[in-house]
Order: structure tokens, then sequence, then C-alpha cells
């Protein structure tokens, strides 16, 4: 019976030709019906398919597709139903069948779907739950440096003002949910082994998974009935278990930390409705969790950050619910691209060997820190290469072998530059060769260098418009610049941080 109708759901995807889809319907609802819980779920999603391309194409019966429609269970049908006898004027059959769906769910999806229509159309409310959510608040000023990384511009942000903030999203779940339930996913012999090579258990896909454990989580739940006794639980399965292959969890050194963050500042009553609802009902609440944890004033919340023009996908709005009804606070936090007067920049001159990242040296490295305009805090060192410099290098930067001789090399000096870095937005003329260069400098530490970054030859470009050369010696000559020693890192940062600053007041106009 599974593989009859999960050879109809892969029809139902691939077919487009009415009379086909036609011969395709009425072999489904003639065929007995689903036995398994695999084979039923695939039942459903083959009555959605079909009903949902029928409707589109519109030159059939419609009746038929909501026919077909109806007797899925599958969320989406449910809902499309609904909106489709509601356009049609059943308003009294929409109401009780929301009503019922309210009362009786079959998911968390169409429980939040019944419970927003039914607010919207027969409650009066003017509003969606998503409108609400995305209406949370005055957005948070982020530098447009930002703009491939706003959940770190957002935790950057809260870390100035004194919060702990951490990038979480569908992580921090899969990792407590496998490291909760680890004997039930992998060692237990009632078919919900898995191994490297399968996605997830069997009994996750086609949800037996919570019927086939609910005495174990019960157990578990009365077992761990202090924090102290979770954070045993799945630190002592972390141990046993570090760097086995499965499907949840990515290994690495500081896994633990946010989960023991979370366990620190929830409820444990919060985090068993939540993992409740995941052995529940996995497929639809394995992703679409929050982007950051943050911790503020002791209080934990989740945020989901969207930059301009974002949307929230259905499974954001259904995992942000979910949290919600578990008894997390959970908001949609936007953000919009202004110069933020207390974001720092680190403004950066670096002098090497050679112009290739990959194959040449750092010789010398240049920092200033700047907050509100000001400096607060400058780095300077030259560097040993730990090889020889070029006689045209010398002649261009005034830096020889000599200099550099005792000079402490990269990896000796990478902490100290690295803390200086963190938190700061990178800038730098022509910044791609300079952040370039560092990343690769930081790469052979075991590093991995991450920071947004301005490049004022392009901002000057667009801000400072006009001049024949945008190159850091004439323009600095165009704007009166005072640069004295150019193609030394702390001359040419000095300048870049003058010119900088008039870049910032156009910006900020």
């Amino acid at each position: 019976m599974r593989f009859f109708y999960g050879e109809v759901r892969a029809q139902a995807k691939t077919l487009e030709e009415e009379p086909q889809l036609l011969v395709l319907a009425s072999g489904l609802t003639q065929a007995p019906l689903a036995q398994g819980a695999l084979a039923t779920r695939y039942r459903h999603e083959s009555l959605y398919v079909l009903g949902k391309k029928l409707l589109t194409l519109g030159v059939c019966d419609e009746q038929l597709a909501l026919d077909l429609l109806a007797e899925s269970e599958h969320p989406q049908a449910v809902e499309l139903v609904v909106r489709q006898r509601y356009k049609r004027g059943d308003k009294d059959w929409v109401e009780a069948r929301l009503l019922a769906l309210i009362e009786d769910p079959s998911c968390e999806q169409v429980l939040f779907f019944a419970q927003d229509f039914y607010a919207l159309k027969f409650q009066g409310k003017r509003t969606s739950t998503l409108t609400d959510l995305l209406r949370h608040g005055e957005p948070l000023a982020i530098d447009e440096a930002y703009s491939h990384h706003v959940e770190q511009g957002v935790i950057d942000l809260y870390r100035q003002q004194g919060s702990e903030a951490l990038h979480c999203e569908n992580q921090l779940w899969l990792h407590l949910f496998a490291l909760c339930f680890w004997d039930e996913l992998f060692t237990s012999a009632q078919g919900g082994v898995c191994t490297e090579f399968d996605v997830f258990p069997s009994s996750l896909r086609d949800g037996r998974f919570y019927h086939m454990y609910r005495d174990n989580i019960a157990a578990l739940f009365a077992h761990c009935d202090t924090k102290s006794k979770l954070v045993h639980h799945i630190t002592a399965n972390a141990t046993r278990h570090y760097q086995q292959p499965n499907a949840f969890i990515r290994w690495h050194e500081n896994l633990l930390d946010p989960l023991l963050l979370l366990i620190e500042h929830a409820s444990l009553s919060a985090i068993y409705a939540q993992l409740t609802v995941m052995a529940k009902d996995f497929i639809n609440a394995k992703d679409g969790y929050p982007d950051l944890m943050v911790i503020a004033q002791g209080k934990l919340r989740f945020e989901e950050i969207k930059a301009p023009g974002d949307s929230l996908r259905r499974n954001q709005l259904l995992a942000i619910r979910q949290l919600q009804r578990a008894g997390f606070e959970v908001q949609v936090q936007s953000v919009s691209w202004q110069v933020n007067p207390e974001q720092p920049y680190v403004v950066v001159d670096i002098e090497t060997t050679g112009g290739q990242k990959n194959s040449h040296r750092v010789t010398e490295v240049a920092a200033v820190k700047l907050v509100n305009g000001k400096e607060v805090a400058r780095w300077h060192s030259l560097i040993n290469p730990e090889r020889h410099i070029p006689r045209y290098i010398t002649e261009l930067t005034g830096i020889d072998n000599a200099m550099v001789a005792d000079a402490p090399t990269f990896a000796q000096i990478a902490p100290l530059l690295w803390q200086f870095l963190q938190g700061a937005i990178f800038v730098a003329h022509n910044v791609n060769f300079d952040y370039g260069f560092l990343r690769a400098e930081f790469a052979r530490t075991d590093k991995n260098l991450i920071l947004p970054k301005l490049c004022t030859v392009r901002l000057a470009r667009k801000h400072l418009p006009g001049y024949a050369s945008y190159s850091l010696g004439k323009l600095c000559k165009e704007l009166g610049i005072d640069l004295q020693g150019h193609h030394r890192a702390i001359n040419d940062t000095l300048a870049t941080v003058q010119l900088f600053e008039l870049i910032q007041e156009q910006r900020q106009k």
C-alpha cells in the first residue's frame, strides 16, 4: 500500500495535463484507504497536489477539486478548502469548519491557520498575526556594511548595549532534540534507528516517533525535573557520542554553549513543550526557527531578523507561533540601513611583500578604532613575514628585511589583532586587498575572519563624486588631507580615517 500511494504521489507532482490528472484523481478516490503512517501521508499529499492543480487549471468542475482537497488532511489542503469555500460565500460552513479545527486540530500548522483566519473573518480582527508580528517596534539602525550579515549586525548592536545575543536558528533545537532523545533516535530497535546515510529516522519521517516513544519521553521529562539534571543528560550524551555522524548535529567544541544558555534562562516547561511538538510533528517543526537567541537583563527571547524587503516564510511563522504557545517570548525585529553613531569602525591599512594573498605575506599592520567619529584605540606593528622582501617593495614602502628581522610574526600578534577587530566594521581603501590578506593570515593560525566591511574607494565615488582619481594619494591631495610617508601602514591609516570622516558626514545626510 505504501508503494502504491508513493507512486500516486510521484505522478501527482509530475502530471500537468487535465485529462491525465482526472484519470489519476478517479483512481485515487476509488483506491482502498491507506494502511500505515507513510502510506496515509502519501495519500493526503497526493489529494492535495491533485486538488490544487485542478483548481489552478480552472477548466474542470471546481467541486471535484474541492472534494479532493476536503479528503486530504494535509495542512495546506485544509487551508485551501477553507479559503475557496469562503470565496464562494459558504460562510456558515467555513465558520463551523474553523471552530472544529480549533477544537481538534490535526497539527500546529492547522491550528495556527484556523485561529488566525477565524479572528480575521468572524471576530472583526483587522490584521493578521503575520502583520502584527512585522509591525513590532521600531527598526534597528544598522550600517549598510551588514547587508550580507544582517544577523551579525544585530548581534553586534545588542552586545554594544550590554545584552547577550547569538545566532541559533534551527541548530539550537535540532541539537537539543538529538541530545535529549539520542537513544530513541539511534539505538532503539523499534524502527527508529538512523545512520549517517539516513536523513532522519523513519519514525520521524512518517510521524510515528511520539507514538512509539511516548512513555520514554514522559519518563525522561519526569527524571530531568531540574535544570541541572537536564544539563547532565545532554552533556553525557554529547560526551559519549561526540563526532558520531548523524543528520542532526555538526559537532564542534562549543556545541553545548547555546544549549546551556537556553536551559539556564528558559523554563523547563517551555523547553519540554517545544520538544514535545517536535516529537509529535517533526516534519513541520524541524526548521523555520528564529535567527537569534537574546538574553537581556536576565530574560531570554528569540528574534527573527528581517532586512528591508524580507518577508516571513510559512515555516518561520509556524515556528514562531509554536515557540510562543510553548511559553517563549518571540518577536520579529526589522532593521533599516542607517549610520549608527555608536557603531565601532576599524580603519585598517597593511603593507605586504607582494600582491598575492596566498603566496605573499604581511609586513605591517595599522588599525584605528572609531566610535561616534572619535578615535578610541589604535594598534600598529611591523610584522616579520618569514620570507624575503623584494627590492621593489622596499623601494615602495621603505620597509626592508633588516627592519622586520626582530619584529613579531603574524602568528604571534594574531590574538591581539583579532581581539581588536571584533565587533567592528572593517574599513579600508580598496578594502578587499587588506581584508583578503588579513583573512589569509588569520587562516594560517586556524582563525576564520568574518567581518562586515566598507571600502572608502567605493564610498568616495558615491558620496564624493567628480574626482579624476580615487587612489589614496591623489584623493588626499585633492581634499587637502595631509598624507606624509605614503605606503607606510600607520600613515595611510590616519589619512584614510580623515577620508572616512568626510564620507560619514555625507552618508549621515
